[in-house]
């Protein structure tokens, strides 16, 4: 008992202290380091909803290009607000708590499925403290919501009653709707669970499932009508630019590849493409030979994991298949979960009947190789904390030189529109506007786009040593370089410098010559 003590109160210490880590910086820096711009586009949107301003980006067109219930409780942080600055502070205690919360409820779940303390401990710092929390679940997206969703309704379904009565089906179908607004594609991670386990049948397949769909309904449908009502399809703009039409196995195929090549690189050898998948494919492999050798002992955790596990594959093929984008954190929240509830699990099994000293130094083995993980992590991330400082110095030339209200657009804007609320600042990758931009992001027209957005100003990622040509009429400024490490800087240029420098070079915007353009 005092050996289960320690334990939690290690877990507990280390996260707490590494949520105090995180809230010691720095708004800009925070910003720089750790946010995502995704999250700013939320609190963009959220701020001016708050303003009284509608559910719009750029201040000109409704969108509806997030995850609802995010944005839901992004909106009351910014009512009296005269800035997306002011509540910052605010802003990020919701990110970090939410967080927190995430890693509780899974710690939960697995203590609820092993009886284990060193498992839900385990838990508690991977999904608390790890480098994909660090750089993920605390950059201000919603993952950290769909993940204390999950966990609820997995905790949920395994804790309640052998006959649930009327009303634990409304609050299934309430988490399910909740689960489902945090982040709209989280059905098929726990589509498998719910379908096929034990515990889930006892909801599923009754007479009284009727009340769980009216839980879910009573959320849900009022959100995909206004979603039909508004923007003619129940999808968010967003799922539209980044849905494919039809399968691309090639495609999909070659995002595998990348996956190789990036493992190749950062191990410093030419192990070929294929090299990550067959190490994933080993781990999974060994982690599941060491929950079967204990199968019998844990069978009802072995069960779940390996149905969540399921769930997360498919959650995979389909982003492998149907979406345009793959390699982005966030989007691999259920294999992370997942992977990291095998863990868990696997150790446990493992350690099971061991002294107190042995799963004491288990337990520090394991936080020793997060700690040094992160750090790696974190030295990944150089380029893009430079790409963000130098935007967060942008916006100060345009609060000095541009008029307010004045017109910009650039791909990945969302930074930069945190810091100028009151200008009307637009977005070429097409989440965060209309349909007609949503059209043109599809089809990659970004010229046809900036000429949609009706541009004052445009800015561009300008390669080291392949500058655009020089115009002090046409180039108005150029970001310095953070750092040595940045391989992009920013340049301020008029639409029409913009739109053909993009038709002569579409992947560097570096032409070898351009003509002056009228």
């Amino acid at each position: 008992m005092r050996t289960e003590r320690l334990l939690v109160a290690f877990g507990v210490l280390l996260s707490a202290l590494h949520a105090t880590y995180l809230l010691s910086f720095p708004a800009q820096e925070y910003l720089a380091r750790f946010a995502v711009g995704d999250a700013m586009a939320y609190a963009r949107v959220a701020f001016n909803i708050a303003a009284g301003r509608g559910s719009t980006f750029d201040l000109d067109s409704m969108t509806n290009g997030y995850h609802p219930l995010w944005m839901w409780m992004n909106i009351p942080v910014f009512y009296g607000a005269h800035s997306i600055l002011d509540r910052f502070q605010l802003l990020r205690a919701l990110w970090i708590a939410s967080g927190i919360f995430a890693a509780i409820a899974w710690a939960r779940v697995i203590w609820l499925m092993t009886r284990d303390v060193l498992s839900a401990t385990l838990m508690l710092v991977l999904v608390a403290v790890s480098p994909y929390s660090t750089f993920v679940l605390y950059s201000g997206l919603e993952t950290s919501l769909v993940l204390f969703f999950s966990a609820l309704l997995v905790h949920f379904i395994i804790a309640s009653s052998p006959v649930p009565n009327r009303r634990a089906h409304v609050c299934l179908g309430l988490l399910l709707a909740c689960t489902f607004l945090s982040r709209l594609d989280s059905v098929l991670f726990l589509m498998p669970f719910l379908l096929l386990s034990r515990d889930s049948r006892k909801f599923i397949f009754t007479p009284r499932s009727l009340y769980s769909a009216v839980g879910f309904a009573l959320p849900v449908l009022p959100y995909l009508v206004w979603n039909v009502k508004e923007f003619g399809s129940i999808l968010p703009v967003s799922g539209q630019v980044k849905t494919l039409d039809g399968v691309d196995f090639g495609r999909s195929l070659s995002i595998l590849q990348s996956w190789g090549a990036e493992f190749s690189r950062l191990s410093g050898h030419v192990l070929g493409a294929s090299s990550i998948l067959g190490v994933l494919l080993t781990l999974i492999i060994v982690l599941f030979l060491l929950l079967w050798r204990n199968r019998a002992k844990g069978g009802q955790a072995l069960t779940v994991i390996l149905l969540l596990v399921l769930g997360a594959l498919a959650h995979y093929a389909y982003y492998c298949l149907f979406m345009r984008e793959l390699n982005v954190p966030w989007h691999v929240y259920p294999q992370f979960v997942s992977v990291s509830a095998l863990v868990t699990l696997a150790i446990e099994s493992t350690l099971r009947g061991k002294s107190s000293l042995a799963r004491i130094a288990a337990f520090l083995v394991f936080t020793t190789a997060l700690a040094v993980g992160w750090g790696v992590y974190d030295s990944l991330k150089s380029r893009r904390r430079d790409e963000s400082r130098a935007l967060i110095a942008l916006s100060s030339w345009f609060l000095e030189h541009a008029p307010v209200g004045a017109r910009i657009t650039m791909y990945d804007s969302f930074l930069l529109a945190a810091y100028l609320p009151d200008y009307n600042v637009s977005d070429l990758n097409g989440l965060v506007g209309n349909q007609e931009l949503a059209l043109l992001a599809k089809q990659k027209s970004v010229d046809k786009m900036v000429l949609a957005t009706a541009a004052q100003y445009v800015i561009a990622r300008e390669p080291d040593g392949c500058p655009i040509q020089e115009d002090s009429r046409q180039v108005l400024y150029r970001s310095p370089l953070i750092e040595t490490t940045t391989k992009y800087r920013l340049v301020v240029l008029s639409p029409n410098v913009f739109i053909a420098a993009w038709q002569a070079d579409q992947d560097n915007m570096c032409p070898d010559r351009l003509e002056s353009v009228t």
